[in-house]
C-alpha cells in the first residue's frame, strides 16, 4: 500500500482537490527525520517554539503523517494538520529538549529533529488557525502542552540533506497461501523499494512506555468527549481503532485525560470521529467507560472468556430475513474506510461499556469483526443495512439476508466467548493428557507399569486409556497400533460411536485420506469438536473452502483447544482461509496465535510464510517479502522452501530479477524436498521460468523430469498441458521468429511427444521441415515429412505429404528412401495431377538405381515435359546419344523464327542434341541444327561453342571423351526437383 493511502482514502472531495503528498519517516542513530516529498517545489515557512513545530505550505496537500505512529518516532509525541482554500498546515509537538531544522530539496522537504536545546521566543506570533470548513486534523499524538507561540524562523542554520533511512512499517496483519497452490505469485500493484524488516522486538521496544505492561491493566489512553456519547473500540492488524458516531467539535487534546501512553492518531471518516494508535501483538486489550470517559487498558494477560452480545437469527421474518441484536442503547452507524486493508466497515458504538460482538461470525453477506466494544460489520455484498430500531440493531439488506435455519448462521446462536458448552466436547484432552509437569517418556512408562501391574480383565481398560494417552499427546502412529490391536481383541468397541470418533481423530493426524468416514457419525453432526477435526482432515485432503468453513463453525473449539493442536490447528486453519481468499478470518487465527505464543515470530517459519502470504493477499508486498525473507533464514526446511519459492515468483513479477536468473535460484533449492507435491512445483517453476528467460530446451528438460518423476500426480497433467503449450510456441508462435533452426530440430526430437494432436501438430512438423530444407538440410527435412506421413496423417492428406517426403529424398539422392515412402503413402483412389507427380518421382527414383525399364513404363503414358526430360536424362546416362538426340529433338521444337533468338533455357538443350551428334557422326542433322538454331544461338552464351559443334570448318574432333569434357551430365530433370524446396 502506498504511503498517503491511509489518510486519503475516505476522503473523496478533499482528496479531489489535494494533491497526495508522501511522507517518510527514518531513525538514525543521533537523530530522526521526515522526508515530506511534494510532486513540486512548493513554497513553506518553518518556525519552532519551544517543543512546538509549525510548517505552513503554499498549496493544498493531503500529507500521511501516520507513518509517524507505524514508524514509531520517538522526538515526536502530537502531531496535528489542518487545511484552508490555498495553504496546508502541519504543528509537530516534539519531546522536550528537542531542536528541528528543516532544509528544502526541490520538491522534498527535510526535517531532522535531534537532542538540544530548542530554540527561544523572540516575538509571539498566532498558530495559524484552522478555518470553519477546515478538514479534521490528518494526525495527533498526545504529549506535553505545547508551548503558547511559535516563532517565523529558527534561530540556528539548517543542516544540509542526508540519505533518509526508511524503517518500514509494521505489518498490519500477518497471511498466506496452502502449499499445493504454491501460488503462481498472482501481483497487484508495483511495490514500493524494499528494504529490511526490523526484529519485532525492535518495534515492540521502539513503542513509547508499553514495555513494562504486565499482567495488570494499564491505562492507555483516556477520552472525553464532553457529551455522552457510545463508543466502539477494536482491534485490527496491529492497530486499536476507537470510533465516536459523530464528529468531534473539541480538540484532540481538550478530549485527552491523562498522559497518554500511545501516539493517537485521527482519522477521516464521513459522519463520526476515528482514533486509531499501534499496539504490540502480546498485549491483550480491555475498554471501560466512566461517566463521558472512556478508557482503553492493556495487559499481558491473556483475557478470560467474556460475554458476547446475543444474535438472533429471523429467517422468517416478514419484511425479510434479517439478524437481530436486542440492544436497548445504540448510536448511528459509521461507515469507515480502512485504511490499511482498504474495505468498508459499518461500525455501531455502543453506550454500555463492555457491549461488544468478540466472534467472527459470519454469514454469506457479512461477518463480524471481532471488538471489545461496539459491533464492526464487514460486508461482503452491496446494498447492506444496519439499523437502529426499538427492539435493538438491526442487520439486513433489501432483498433480505442469505439466513437457513443453523448451520448457516454457524455460531450467531451462543452468546459467550466460549462459545461451546462440556457437552460439546468429545475428546477430554486435558484429563488424557495428563499431569503437565510429567514428560511423556514419565507417563508412558506409568502407564506401562499400570499394565503390567493390572489383573488380566483389567488390561484392555488400561490399553484404551494408554491410547487415548497417546493421542493427546499426539503420537498417532502409536496410538493407532495399540488402537488396532485392542478393536481385535475387543470387537464391542467398533459398535461405539466414541471410540470410531477417536479412530477418525487419530487418522487425521496420520494424514489418513480416510479420516472422514470415521467422523461422519450421526450422533456427532454438528458437533463443534468434530467439525474441527473435520477441518482439518478437509484441509490435509486440499479441500481448502469445505475446510475454512468448517474451522469457523468450530472457531471457539479451537480457541481453547490443548497444545500442540492449538498451534497445529491454527497453522492449518489460517492455510485454508487463505486459499479460500478469506483474509478476515486468516488474519484472525493468526493474530490470536501470535498474542497466545509471541516467541514464533522470531522461530517459526511456517507463521512467516503464512504471515507473508497474507500480506501479498492483502496487497502488502514489501511486507510480504520481508516475512518471506524471515522464513527463508530460519530452519524449518518445509517453509524454507515455499518462502524462496514465493520470493522468486514476488521477484520476477516486479522485475527485481529475470525469470533465467529466478530459474538459477530455484536451482539450489531443487533437491531440498523430494518425492510429493512439493517437489513437482519446485520443478515446474523452474521450467516456466527457464521458458519465459528463453532457454526453452532447459525448461522444457526441467519439465520433463518433473513428469518421469510423478507419473501418476494429479498435477503433472495440468504440467504436460503447459509443455505442450511452451513447445507450440517455439515452433508456431513468436519464438519460432528467434529460434535457430537446428535448436529447433533438437528441441522436436528430445520432444516430440509433446506436438499437439490435429492440424496444429501437422503444421509443427511441416513448418520444421522446411526450416530443415532451407538450411540445405534435407534428410532431416525428409525424415520429418515422412515421420509425419506414416504415423499421424490418412487419406489424401497423408499421399500428399508422402510425395513431398519423396521429392526431398530424391533431392538428397536418397532412391531408396523415396520408393519406401512413396510406397507407404500410396491410395489408388488419388486424383489425377497427384497420380502422375508420383509416377515421375518414382520413375525418377528407379533410373536412379538403373532400373531404366520400368521407369520408361511408368512415363509410357504420361504426357509431360518433365517425363521427357527425365527420359532424356536416362538416355544421357546410359551414353544411348542416338536416343538422346532424338529425343532432345522433340523437346526442342521447331526453329525460332527469323530474328529471335532461342530461349535462355533451351539453349543447353541444343548444345546437348549437338554433342549427342557429334558423338554419333552424324554431320547431316549437325548440318542441319546448324542451319536451324545457327542465327538464334548467337544472342546465347553458348554461340561459339555451337559453331564448334556444328560448323564444318571449325567442328572438334569427334573423340567422345573431348566431347564430354566440354559440358557435365545432363540432369533436365532437377528444376522439376527444385520445387520441393518450398513446401506448401
Amino acid at each position: 500500500m502506498l504511503f498517503g493511502m491511509g489518510v486519503c482514502a475516505p476522503l473523496h472531495d478533499l482528496c479531489a482537490q489535494a494533491l497526495n503528498v508522501q511522507v517518510r519517516a527514518g531513525v538514525h542513530d543521533d537523530y530522526e527525520r521526515l522526508v515530506i516529498d511534494w510532486p513540486k517545489q512548493v513554497p513553506f515557512t518553518f518556525s519552532q517554539n519551544g517543543s512546538q513545530v509549525v510548517l505552513r505550505f503554499s498549496a493544498q496537500g493531503m500529507l500521511d503523517l501516520s507513518t509517524i505512529t507505524r514508524q514509531h518516532l520517538t522526538t515526536i509525541t502530537q502531531f496535528e494538520q489542518t487545511h484552508d482554500a490555498d495553504a496546508s498546515t502541519i504543528i509537530l509537538f516534539l519531546k522536550t529538549n528537542t531542536v528541528a531544522n528543516a532544509v528544502q530539496d526541490k520538491g522534498k522537504i527535510i526535517i531532522d529533529m535531534r537532542a538540544g536545546k530548542p530554540p527561544v521566543a523572540v516575538q509571539p506570533a498566532a498558530t495559524p488557525p484552522a478555518p470553519a470548513h477546515a478538514a479534521q486534523p490528518a494526525t495527533l499524538i498526545a504529549s506535553e502542552a505545547p508551548v503558547a507561540e511559535p516563532i517565523k524562523e529558527p534561530v540556528h542554520e539548517p543542516a544540509p540533506p542526508e540519505p533518509v533511512k526508511v524503517t518500514p512499517e509494521k505489518p498490519a496483519f500477518p497471511v498466506i497461501a496452502p502449499p499445493s497452490l504454491a501460488p503462481a505469485v498472482e501481483v497487484k500493484a508495483k511495490p514500493l523499494p524494499v528494504t529490511e524488516d526490523p526484529q519485532r522486538e525492535q518495534k515492540k521496544n521502539s513503542t513509547p512506555d508499553l514495555t513494562d505492561i504486565g499482567d495488570s491493566a494499564v491505562p492507555l489512553v483516556a477520552l472525553d468527549p464532553g457529551i455522552a456519547i457510545g463508543a466502539a473500540v477494536y482491534r485490527r492488524a496491529d492497530f486499536v481503532y476507537i470510533v465516536f458516531s459523530k464528529k468531534m467539535t473539541l480538540p484532540l487534546t481538550a478530549m485527552l485525560r491523562d498522559q497518554p501512553r500511545v501516539a493517537l492518531e485521527a482519522l477521516q471518516t464521513p459522519g463520526g470521529s476515528v482514533f486509531r494508535f499501534y499496539m504490540p501483538q502480546d498485549l491483550s486489550l480491555r475498554c471501560v467507560r466512566e461517566e463521558n470517559r472512556w478508557t482503553v487498558f492493556a495487559s499481558k494477560q491473556i483475557p478470560t472468556a467474556r460475554v458476547s452480545l446475543t444474535l438472533i437469527a429471523q429467517p422468517d421474518y416478514a419484511l425479510g430475513p434479517r439478524i437481530l441484536l436486542p440492544i436497548s442503547s445504540a448510536d448511528e452507524p459509521v461507515q469507515f474506510l480502512d485504511p490499511e486493508l482498504g474495505d468498508m466497515l459499518i461500525i455501531v458504538p455502543l453506550s454500555a461499556s463492555g457491549q461488544a460482538v468478540r466472534q467472527p461470525y459470519r454469514y454469506a453477506d457479512f461477518h463480524f469483526v471481532p471488538s471489545e466494544q461496539g459491533i464492526v460489520i464487514q460486508p461482503h455484498v452491496d446494498g447492506m443495512n444496519v439499523k437502529r430500531q426499538s427492539l435493538g440493531v438491526e442487520i439486513t439488506k433489501d432483498t433480505g439476508l442469505r439466513l437457513s435455519l443453523s448451520r448457516d448462521t454457524g455460531l450467531a446462536v451462543n452468546n459467550t466467548q466460549t462459545s461451546v458448552s462440556h457437552s460439546d466436547y468429545v475428546f477430554d484432552l486435558n484429563e488424557w493428557y495428563g499431569p503437565s509437569n510429567k514428560t511423556f517418556i514419565d507417563l508412558r512408562q506409568h502407564w506401562q507399569r499400570t499394565l503390567a501391574e493390572v489383573p488380566m480383565n483389567e488390561r484392555d481398560r488400561v490399553r484404551l486409556n494408554i491410547v487415548r494417552f497417546l493421542f493427546a499427546r499426539n503420537h498417532a502412529e502409536e496410538a493407532m497400533g495399540l488402537l488396532n490391536l485392542l478393536s481385535q481383541q475387543v470387537p464391542d468397541l467398533l459398535r461405539r460411536n466414541e471410540f470410531i470418533a477417536l479412530r477418525g481423530a487419530i487418522k487425521v493426524l496420520m494424514r489418513d485420506t480416510h479420516a472422514l468416514d470415521d467422523l461422519a457419525i450421526a450422533e456427532f453432526t454438528g458437533t463443534p469438536e468434530i467439525q474441527l477435526w473435520r477441518a482439518v482432515a478437509q484441509a490435509h485432503n486440499l479441500e481448502w473452502k469445505a475446510a475454512n468453513d468448517l474451522f469457523i463453525e468450530s472457531d471457539a473449539v479451537l480457541q481453547n483447544y490443548l497444545e500442540p493442536f492449538f498451534t497445529d490447528f491454527s497453522l492449518i486453519a489460517a492455510e485454508a482461509a487463505i486459499a479460500s481468499k478469506d483474509k478476515q478470518y486468516a488474519a484472525h487465527v493468526l493474530e490470536r496465535l501470535i498474542e497466545r505464543h509471541p516467541e514464533m515470530d522470531a522461530t517459526s517459519g511456517a507463521l512467516n510464510y503464512l504471515r507473508g502470504m497474507l500480506m501479498n493477499l492483502t496487497d502488502h508486498l514489501e511486507r510480504a517479502e520481508q516475512y518471506w525473507r524471515k522464513a527463508a533464514a530460519l530452519p524449518d526446511r518445509l517453509y524454507q522452501v515455499r518462502a524462496r519459492l514465493s520470493l522468486a515468483d514476488y521477484q520476477v513479477i516486479t522485475g527485481k530479477i529475470s525469470p533465467a536468473k529466478a530459474a538459477e535460484q530455484l536451482e539450489r533449492v531443487r533437491f531440498a524436498w523430494r518425492g510429493d507435491d512439493m517437489e513437482l512445483d519446485i520443478l515446474r517453476r523452474i521450467g516456466k521460468f527457464y521458458l519465459e528467460g528463453g532457454k526453452t530446451e532447459e525448461g522444457l528438460s526441467t519439465l520433463k523430469q518433473a513428469l518421469v518423476l510423478l507419473p501418476d500426480n494429479e498435477a503433472a497433467k495440468k504440467l504436460h498441458e503447459e509443455m505442450a503449450f511452451a513447445f507450440r510456441d517455439v515452433f508456431l508462435g513468436d519464438k519460432s521468429k528467434t529460434i535457430p533452426a537446428l535448436d529447433a530440430l533438437s528441441l522436436y526430437e528430445r520432444f516430440y511427444e509433446l506436438a499437439p494432436p490435429g492440424e496444429a501438430g501437422d503444421a509443427i512438423i511441416r513448418s520444421l521441415a522446411q526450416r530443415m530444407v532451407s538450411l540445405d538440410l534435407l534428410d532431416r527435412g525428409a525424415m520429418l515429412l515422412a515421420d509425419q506421413a506414416r504415423n499421424r496423417l490418412s487419406g489424401a492428406l497423408k499421399t500428399r505429404i508422402g510425395t513431398q517426403a519423396a521429392g526431398i529424398y530424391l533431392l538428397d539422392r536418397k532412391a531408396d528412401a523415396a520408393l519406401s515412402i512413396l510406397k507407404d503413402t500410396d491410395d489408388p483412389a488419388i486424383a489425377d495431377d497427384l497420380a502422375t507427380e508420383r509416377s515421375l518421382l518414382k520413375a525418377k527414383a528407379l533410373s536412379m538405381q538403373g532400373n531404366d525399364e520400368d521407369a520408361k513404363t511408368l512415363l509410357r503414358n504420361i504426357k509431360s515435359e518433365y517425363a521427357t526430360r527425365l527420359l532424356v536424362d536416362m538416355a544421357w546416362h546410359n551414353h544411348d546419344w542416338a536416343n538422346a538426340a532424338e529425343i532432345l529433338d522433340g523437346l526442342i521444337g521447331a526453329p525460332p523464327a527469323n530474328g529471335e533468338s532461342v530461349k535462355l533455357e533451351m539453349a543447353p538443350w541444343v548444345i546437348n542434341r549437338a554433342i549427342a551428334l557429334a558423338l554419333i557422326n552424324d554431320n547431316a542433322n549437325l548440318e542441319k541444327l546448324h542451319s536451324n538454331f545457327g542465327a538464334a544461338m548467337k544472342a546465347t552464351p553458348q554461340t561459339d561453342l555451337f559453331k564448334m559443334l556444328t560448323e564444318p570448318d571449325t567442328a572438334l574432333p569427334r573423340d567422345p571423351t573431348t566431347l564430354k569434357s566440354l559440358i557435365a551430365d545432363v540432369d533436365l530433370f532437377q528444376p522439376y526437383l527444385e520445387n520441393y524446396r518450398n513446401l506448401n
